[in-house]
């Protein structure tokens, strides 16, 4: 039986992985080790510890997060991960250490895997997400990493470009657009009842601070709430990620909400959210979910700032600044253009098929873990 560790750090990368840790979990052939770590253990992002152990086996918990809007946080939170890390590698003597795309969890299992003749496979390998220190990351991970699971075929291509050997790097497809497919659905009166909505018009607000300037994070936020409430529309916002900037903009957030303009929440659910996502007119931010997954729903993107321009995509997403008059203007072309909104909605999706989770399997139990894996050879 092959023991596969993987560890996770903040909520948008959990519920992805869902659909992969449930069946690793329910295959014979397979071991889970569960890491929870960073963010996932902390109040301020909706104690998602706590939904992850309602049906998962947590195997151990690793608290390092340094949770402050100083740029030198994410670094000092991974030296505090990287030794307690690799205490935990020697105390379960994982076959794989299946790290995902470009925070610090997978920086730190690259490094002990490398240096602990552990194979590392990378997931949402080779992508390019401009805006944070994390496109440069992701791919020094792949580097160390020997194995690399991709979302797109340009990902694949620019991997072997790099010098990766071919066989090393396989096509899967986006894991989130598993979770879409097989998510039940709720009505929709009562999964606005549930959430405490209002049955109307909703557009949802996921954005992060970007890393080069996460001074600017509180300001940016709240000119993408002000484009959003401008436009009559139900605002609902999600609670940033915990990088550096992130403070400013659950301050701004908070005030918002109490003013009583948008409703918020930490965290919400899965079951909830995607259904949330299946309900909404427009997703507004920078998230990488809005680039790779919700494609699969056919919801319109608009995407502020530098965070995530590099990326391969359609016309189902349109950049904006943060700035608001160009974000509500963007915004109300596709709420008053049903062709605008047709053609984002119906637009190709390059990230997979929603069976990205048997494919992953299928690598994570045929792979040969032999000398020839560890050994990597860079042409």
């Amino acid at each position: 039986m092959r023991k596969i560790l993987v560890m996770t750090g903040i909520r948008s990368e959990f519920f992805f992985l869902r659909p992969l840790l449930e069946a690793i979990r329910d295959d014979d052939e397979l071991e889970l080790i569960l890491i929870a770590t960073g963010a996932n253990l902390t109040p301020m992002h909706g104690n998602m510890v706590e939904i992850i152990e309602k049906d998962f086996q947590i195997s151990a918990k690793i608290e390092n997060l340094i949770f402050s809007d100083s740029k030198s946080s994410r670094i000092k939170s991974l030296g505090v991960q990287l030794p307690l890390f690799i205490q935990t590698c020697e105390s379960f003597s994982p076959d794989i250490l299946f790290t995902t795309g470009d925070r610090e969890e997978a920086a730190v299992m690259a490094l002990a895997g490398t240096y602990m003749n552990i194979p590392v496979f990378h997931y949402a390998a080779g992508d390019l997400g401009m805006g944070t220190a994390d496109d440069t990351v992701r791919h020094a991970i792949s580097k160390m990493a020997h194995v690399m699971l991709t979302i797109t075929e340009d990902s694949e291509q620019r991997l072997i470009r790099w010098g990766e050997e071919s066989w090393r790097v396989h096509i899967v497809g986006h894991l989130g657009q598993d979770r879409y497919r097989t998510t039940p659905v709720i009505e929709r009166s009562e999964l606005f009842r549930r959430l405490g909505l209002e049955d109307k018009p909703t557009v949802l607000v996921l954005q992060h601070p970007a890393g080069l300037s996460p001074e600017q994070a509180g300001h940016e936020i709240e000119q993408t709430l002000k484009a959003c409430v401008k436009t009559g529309h139900q605002t609902v916002a999600i609670y940033p990620n915990s990088d550096p900037g992130s403070h400013a903009m659950i301050s701004i957030i908070s005030k918002w909400e109490k003013d009583g303009k948008i409703k918020a929440f930490r965290t919400i659910p899965d079951e909830l959210f995607v259904n949330l996502l299946r309900n909404i007119e427009v997703l507004v931010g920078n998230s990488s979910m809005g680039i790779l997954e919700v494609p699969y729903l056919h919801i319109p993107v608009i995407n502020t700032g530098i965070r995530q321009t590099g990326r391969a995509v359609t016309n189902h997403v349109k950049f904006t600044e943060c700035k608001e008059e160009e974000i509500f203007g963007v915004l109300m072309s596709i709420l008053n253009n049903s062709d605008i909104a047709s053609e984002m909605r119906n637009a190709p999706n390059l990230y997979g098929d929603g069976f990205a989770v048997d494919k992953t399997i299928k690598i994570l139990k045929e792979t040969p873990l032999d000398k020839r894996l560890l050994l990597k050879n860079f042409s």
